[in-house]
């Protein structure tokens, strides 16, 4: 992979980027000022867990693609709680992009207890997945 020379420290081969296409931003007060490719970086080991999420949540998994970067893509990453209070209008703080960090940046997942998963069928009538992903940043391919 030629872009692997741009991030010397890093190893690519451990990890996607995952985009779904069907992402609707339709009902947001504001749109970020970014330009790019929208994704999230994960761990090629994690990614069945963030398939059983999205099929979990009917999600069409035709839509879900994976973007292998060019080695004239910039990657940046933006905290998306951050972002998500931002175009939501909860927050007037606009979130600034990261150069993008491996460790940092990429998908983290906790291992969801059976005492959870109850609770979450018995009080919201869903099914919880196995997994649930922490630390979550949304990485811009520009």
């Amino acid at each position: 992979m030629k872009y692997l020379k741009l991030f010397e420290n890093y190893n690519y081969d451990d990890i996607v980027f995952v985009r779904y296409n069907m992402y609707d931003t339709s009902s947001t007060k504001r749109n970020l000022p970014y330009e790019g490719r929208q994704c999230w970086a994960i761990s090629k080991d994690d990614l069945p867990k963030y398939l059983q999420g999205m099929k979990l949540a009917n999600t069409n998994l035709d839509e879900i693609e994976i973007i292998k970067p060019t080695s004239d893509q910039k990657i940046s990453a933006l905290d998306f709680n951050k972002a998500d209070s931002y175009v939501l209008g909860l927050s007037d703080d606009l979130p600034k992009l990261e150069k993008f960090d491996i460790d940092k940046h990429t998908l983290k997942y906790y291992k969801v207890s059976d005492k959870e998963k109850i609770d979450q069928l018995k009080y919201y009538d869903i099914v919880a997945p196995d997994y649930y992903p922490i630390n979550p940043y949304q990485i811009f391919l520009v």
